[in-house]
């Protein structure tokens, strides 16, 4: 009926403006020295994308309108217009990037383009939203402390007079670990580097027959170390990027002598037990550059 024509009319002048607002977000990454696969948004850039934004807030209008001009909207519906109000909220605030309170940047993860508002202090929201009303919190890491001490985590957490135990590592690094540091590598703010690191990375996955994670601090390093191993790789190959992450760690797993790179997520959380992964490859040590927007805010 006509108001299926109206909704269906709404929502596509809403896929059709953010389009827009991700493409010229795009045009912006690919535009500047990003450092990396992030790009602040300078009170410049968001200015040129305002115009692009407050249309897709209204297309967003526009549809929540069509949306509740049913007889009786059922519950589907009414979670459908909950969901459009907090995108319209969300593009707004992008967009204007007003409160000093957060960082606002445009961030490349793969295809994908996103733009995002990030706290620069997190303490207040940890240890009240997060932690605030509980009877007690237990927060484990191997690395909590920094040379001996909590008192970096404890500051940047919120968690004043928490008590801390410091453990010495279960695990026998000497005999069960092997670390190897190439002795001749170009300085990694080169262009060679990558093209370098790729020769030394086939290298290693050949003496383990696979079975690695090589894992990135960029996503442009990683596509350029593809790029150089992937056409003579004797062993199967698996990019963050192709595939959903659930899935490239099953098929991992599932997969004798499998290779898989990786950057983000892939840093921590993941635990691959026995023979399918004997290497861990790093290309840089995973520190954030002092030019990433969360970082230099």
């Amino acid at each position: 009926g006509s108001l299926a024509v109206a909704i269906t009319v709404a929502a596509t002048d809403v896929q059709s403006a953010g389009r827009q607002l991700f493409d010229m977000a795009r045009i912006e990454l690919g535009g500047h020295d990003a450092r990396g696969d992030r790009l602040t948004m300078t009170p410049a850039i968001a200015l040129r994308l305002k115009e692009a934004g407050l249309e897709f807030g209204a297309s967003l209008e526009r549809l929540m309108s069509a949306l509740r001009s049913g007889p009786d909207p059922s519950e589907d519906i009414s979670g459908l217009v909950l969901r459009a109000v907090a995108l319209r909220d969300d593009v707004r605030m992008l967009v204007e990037a007003s409160d000093p309170a957060y960082v606002y940047f445009i961030e490349a993860r793969g295809r994908r383009v996103s733009m995002r508002a990030a706290p620069i202090d997190v303490a207040a929201i940890v240890s009240g939203i997060i932690l605030g009303g509980r009877h007690a919190s237990v927060l484990t890491s191997a690395t909590l402390t920094v040379a001996g001490s909590f008192d970096y985590t404890i500051g940047r957490l919120g968690t004043v007079g928490a008590r801390t135990m410091r453990l010495a590592s279960e695990f026998d690094f000497k005999t069960q670990a092997v670390l190897y540091l190439p002795r001749e590598m170009p300085d990694p703010r080169s262009a060679e580097f990558n093209r370098a690191a790729a020769r030394t990375i086939r290298h290693l996955i050949d003496c383990t027959e696979g079975r690695a994670f090589v894992l990135f601090t960029s996503y442009v390093a990683m596509r350029e170390v593809r790029a150089v191993i992937e056409p003579a790789l004797r062993w199967p190959l698996f990019v963050q990027g192709d595939a959903p992450r659930s899935a490239l760690l099953r098929d991992f797993r599932a997969t004798p002598h499998a290779v898989l790179l990786a950057t983000s997520s892939f840093w921590q959380g993941v635990d691959v037990a026995g023979d399918a992964l004997s290497c861990v490859i790093i290309d840089r040590l995973p520190f954030a550059s002092p030019g990433d927007p969360i970082v230099a805010a």
